[in-house]
C-alpha cells in the first residue's frame, strides 16, 4: 500500500497525460519542489492534465539535482548587450534574497547560477514551506487550538 502522507515537496517525474496511443504524451523529466509549484509551471505543455510519479532521491542517478546551471533571458530583457558585469549584477537584483550565487559565464548572453544554500539551509527552506502550507488550512480555531500566534487562515 503506497503511504498517502508523504509530503507535497520532493522529485516528482512528470509527464503529460495522452490520448490512448500515446501520440500526446510527452515526458516532462525530473522536477525538485512542491507539486502545486511544478503543475502550474508545467501547465501550458499539458494536453488533458499531468501525471506525477514520486521519484526516490536515493535511487535517482541518471540526473541528480544540480547545483550549478547556465541561464539566459530573451533579449528583449536587454541582457544581451550587457557586459558580463552588467549581467551579473542584473540577475544578482532579479534574485535577490533567493539564496543563489551569480557568476559569470562562458557562454554568450549568460550568467551562471550556483545554488548557494547548503543541505542543511534547503531542508530548513522545504521545512518551512510544508509549515507554511499546513498553517494556511487551519480554520482559526484549529491554529488557536495549537497555539499559533498570529494565524492567518
Amino acid at each position: 500500500m503506497i503511504d498517502k502522507n508523504f509530503p507535497s515537496y520532493g522529485l516528482w517525474h512528470v509527464t503529460t497525460e495522452g490520448d490512448c496511443e500515446g501520440r500526446t504524451t510527452k515526458d516532462l523529466g525530473v522536477h525538485q519542489g512542491n507539486f502545486d509549484d511544478i503543475a502550474f509551471a508545467l501547465a501550458g505543455q499539458a494536453c488533458y492534465g499531468l501525471k506525477f510519479e514520486r521519484v526516490n532521491p536515493s535511487e535517482y542517478t541518471k540526473h541528480p539535482p544540480k547545483t550549478e546551471v547556465n541561464v539566459s533571458l530573451d533579449i528583449e530583457t536587454g541582457t544581451w548587450n550587457m557586459d558580463a558585469g552588467q549581467r551579473c549584477a542584473y540577475f544578482r537584483d532579479l534574485l535577490k534574497g533567493r539564496g543563489v550565487t551569480v557568476k559569470e559565464s562562458d557562454y554568450y548572453a549568460c550568467v551562471t547560477l550556483v545554488n548557494g544554500l547548503t543541505p542543511a539551509d534547503q531542508k530548513t527552506a522545504r521545512v518551512a514551506a510544508l509549515v507554511a502550507s499546513a498553517r494556511c488550512k487551519l480554520s482559526p480555531d484549529e491554529a488557536e487550538a495549537l497555539g499559533l500566534e498570529g494565524h492567518k487562515s
